[in-house]
């Protein structure tokens, strides 16, 4: 599997003003905003529910074709659970671009600590692009991986930037995306 970096937060209780939301079954829904550009808006809404008296949430709503609003999302089960936490995903959402629509997968984590008020969010890419490239008059496989966990796959750097892959599984480590890389 390649390399993918996530991000952890801490979720909040405040809904927010703008946004249409769904019909909550538990009293304190929990509220998380992903940046991403590839949004139109620059980020994405997502709501923890649950259905059950006692326990971690275990309803996501994500705002998966990018319209700013929740109330039109259905509801997705955790898929594992526990006393602390929830595992939701791989999350589909569409991102409507100028080059046609693409779509991305987040998995998406939180926890809840009975000793503590705090409550986390941590998502995680869910999905990469791979596929045939020509280097030199050879094919081979390419991978792209979104490692800063906003929702693109070009972003330059040596930190926490995202990453390519180059030929077969284990021929070479995924390196930093930047303008070059060398091959072979």
């Amino acid at each position: 599997m390649p390399y993918s970096g996530g991000r952890g937060e801490e979720a909040s209780h405040d809904k927010p003003s703008d946004v249409k939301l769904p019909t909550f079954e538990s009293e304190s829904p929990v509220f998380y905003k992903w940046e991403t550009p590839m949004a139109k808006s620059g980020s994405i809404w997502m709501a923890l529910d649950n259905s059950h008296k006692y326990g971690p949430h275990n309803k996501l709503y994500v705002d998966s074709n990018c319209n700013g609003h929740l109330d039109d999302e259905d509801a997705i089960e955790a898929y594992q659970m526990d006393q602390h936490y929830g595992h939701f995903g791989p999350v589909r959402i569409i991102f409507d671009t100028d080059e046609g629509p693409i779509t991305y997968h987040l998995n998406v984590e939180h926890y809840a600590y009975r000793d503590s008020d705090s409550e986390y969010i941590y998502i995680y890419p869910g999905c990469w692009y791979e596929g045939q490239i020509t280097v030199e008059g050879e094919k081979k496989k390419c991978v792209v991986m979104d490692s800063n966990l906003n929702g693109t796959f070009n972003d330059k750097g040596m930190n926490d930037q995202d990453r390519i892959q180059i030929g077969e599984k284990g021929a070479q480590e995924p390196a930093f995306v930047g303008n070059y890389i060398e091959v072979n």
